[in-house]
């Protein structure tokens, strides 16, 4: 059976404000073919439709595995003539078909209402795409057909979603298991719900990149999956609950297989709404923070990641030639080295070199290194967007040049030392990747004197520096420094660690461990690793332990395990590092031994860099939390900074 793509787009979309609507006609009889209508509208007669927000491959990776792709491979009837769309797109319109209400409604969706086959329309129509989302009625989010998890996922989101503060701050608190809230916690208590809510996250939707805007837009979002409805807001809200707050450890208690817990991927309806208040509250968004927000989303054309979120910017990104959507002869490379360098031009500071995270997270050719590659799908940097609570550098301005021709940058900056010892990554130690103990962070402290350059003890610049010395008590917002009394929640969660690794079987790496920590509790001077180890067969706090360390803080509500692991878990792509001077920091993985640690004008956090064979060239390795040089210390009366090229 042929297709009829030429037939079904007789002319190019090119007035300013045509787009086209489609609807779909209700099911009659036993007809099992979709028949739809194509028709172009303009944008200033305001017409009412409803955009869908979906993705053209596989819903799931069990439909990944039956065969489903994002190729069109079901015929339906459009026009008179015979297409073919992807298989979750068929899902979705057999729906529509079927149901009154929706057929009553016309509908944008790209992948019809676009010829895609047309690199001119396709490159105007995503440059209209913001407004196409912005004047439609609502916007439905179509997570592809239901599963055996989808009933009691959508319920247990709807519940969580319901719960008032009050009842969430009760949940949320320390004692999550304790007698007293037992009761309250049973409809909630259900291992195969909170597995159900995992799988759900895991739906590739939530990865898409073009739903950054497209949520982000929307009037109104209705998530549909099969036939279960359910508002934006409650996923928003469910996945802000267990990003920002010790829910997550809460909804993991019983389930002991690491495979079972709730996934990461939870947070990322989270990252599109801040997005989306953003653009509510009427404020400008910034491409640079939208980018790093974007880092875990995925598209099949690397250079959407750009382009995807250009209609987030509204006239900002109009007239700006580097900016605009090409896909004809245009590389990735020069997708990114362009956005790069307009962002470096529409800004004063040098924030973009923070998120450029080196050579484990640079896969596109042909980028320097000072080009962050938007298209690797990991959350990177120290887990701070915009790093605003840090000058290293003081109030110096920035120093900049730009040789577009050779991709390389100029700036100024003061070399503070040598890093000679690098530790595994937060993500092997907290998973225990064939790195049981971790012993290179242990070993770094152990190399550590016991008081720190600053008068503190080593110990307490240890759990300072692993969550970037930020923190907010019981899930309120994050603070710098952290307060004192944080130390009880980093060392109810060392204890847990030591107690259950006490109890695995004998090894040489437990007991050189153990002898390690042994030794840290006899020279600590903070008192947290003796704590650890006197404490070390119960993973929580008792009464008469929480009434010794009141006396000790004059805190009534001190943070716990759960509160430590929020923190820690916000940038798992990143080393503990020791210079030569012994000061203790937290780099990108990509970091290594004998690479040098930067003061740099205009960059509010220390960047790594690396040699060359070329004197006074380098390569960026990424940015740096280096303990007590994060408020302008290193800078002197006569402190001198060199003129430094990256490449």
């Amino acid at each position: 059976m042929s297709t009829s793509f030429g037939q079904l787009y007789t002319s190019r979309l090119s007035g300013e404000g045509e787009f086209r609507l489609l609807t779909v006609q209700p099911e009659i009889g036993e007809d099992q073919w979709i028949h739809c209508i194509l028709h172009t509208v303009n944008i200033k007669e305001h017409p009412g439709y409803i955009c869908l927000s979906y993705t053209w491959g596989p819903p799931t990776s069990e439909a990944a595995d039956e065969g489903i792709t994002s190729r069109a491979t079901h015929y339906i009837r459009c026009n008179g003539n015979t297409i073919l769309v992807t298989k979750n797109l068929y899902d979705f319109l057999q729906r529509v078909r079927r149901d009154r209400e929706l057929c009553s409604q016309n509908f944008w969706v790209d992948s019809i209402c676009i010829n895609q086959e047309d690199q001119i329309e396709r490159a105007s129509q995503v440059s209209s795409m913001a407004s196409v989302y912005r004047s439609a009625d609502m916007v439905i989010a179509w997570l592809g057909e239901k599963d055996i998890y989808t009933e009691d996922a959508f319920s247990l989101i709807r519940t969580v979603g319901s719960l008032s503060e009050d009842n969430l701050k009760q949940i949320v608190a320390r004692n999550v298991g304790a007698e007293d809230i037992v009761d309250f916690r049973r409809p909630l208590s259900s291992d195969w719900a909170w597995n159900s809510m995992k799988q759900l996250w895991r739906r590739n939707y939530f990865k898409r990149a073009w739903i950054i805007q497209e949520v982000a837009l929307a009037k109104r979002i209705l998530v549909i999956c099969g036939e279960y409805f359910l508002d934006w807001d409650h996923i928003a809200r469910v996945s802000r609950i267990l990003t920002l707050t010790p829910w997550k450890r809460a909804s993991n208690m019983n389930a002991h297989d690491r495979k079972a817990r709730v996934d990461s991927t939870h947070t990322l309806p989270l990252y599109l709404n801040s997005n989306r208040k953003m653009v509510s509250s009427g404020k400008g968004c910034d491409l640079l923070s939208i980018l790093i927000k974007a880092r875990r989303f995925q598209c099949s054309d690397p250079r959407d990641k750009v382009y995807a979120l250009l209609g987030l910017l509204g006239d900002h990104a109009k007239d700006k030639m580097r900016l605009r959507p090409v896909y004809k002869g245009r590389s990735t490379a020069d997708v990114y080295v362009s956005t790069a360098i307009q962002i470096l031009e529409d800004t004063n500071d040098l924030l973009l070199l923070a998120h450029a995270e080196g050579q484990d997270f640079q896969h596109i050719e042909d980028l320097p290194s000072w080009v962050p590659d938007w298209s690797c799908e990991k959350g990177l940097g120290l887990g701070i967007t915009g790093y605003t609570r840090f000058a290293a550098a003081a109030s110096l301005p920035r120093f900049l040049r730009i040789d577009e021709s050779n991709k390389s940058l100029v700036v100024r900056g003061l070399k503070l030392d040598r890093i000679v010892q690098v530790g595994e990554s937060k993500e092997d130690a907290i998973n225990h990747k064939g790195l049981a103990y971790f012993p290179g962070w242990i070993s770094i402290l152990s190399a550590l004197p016991p008081k720190y350059h600053t008068g503190q003890p080593s110990t307490e610049v240890f759990w300072r520096t692993l969550i970037t010395d930020t923190a907010g008590p019981n899930s309120q917002p994050a603070q710098h420094p952290a307060a004192d009394n944080f130390k009880f929640a980093f060392s109810s969660w060392l204890g847990e660690l030591v107690s259950r690794w006490r109890d695995e079987p004998p090894s040489t790496e437990k007991k050189h461990f153990l002898e390690k920590i042994d030794h840290l509790g006899a020279s600590d001077q903070s008192g947290l690793f003796l704590y650890v180890i006197e404490k070390q067969s119960t993973s929580l706090l008792n009464d008469s332990d929480r009434s010794a360390l009141l006396k000790q803080t004059n805190s009534s509500d001190p943070p716990l395990t759960g509160d430590y692991e929020v923190r820690l878990n916000y940038s798992t792509q990143t080393r503990l590092v020791r210079t030569n001077n012994n000061y203790l920091g937290l780099a990108t993985t990509s970091v290594r031994e004998n690479d040098s640690v930067w003061i740099v004008a205009g960059s509010r956090i220390p960047l790594i860099l690396r040699e060359t064979s070329q004197r006074h060239v380098y390569r960026l390795v990424g940015g740096a939390y280096i303990h007590g040089f994060m408020q302008g210390e290193a800078l002197q009366a006569d402190t001198k900074f060199t003129d430094i090229e990256i490449v």
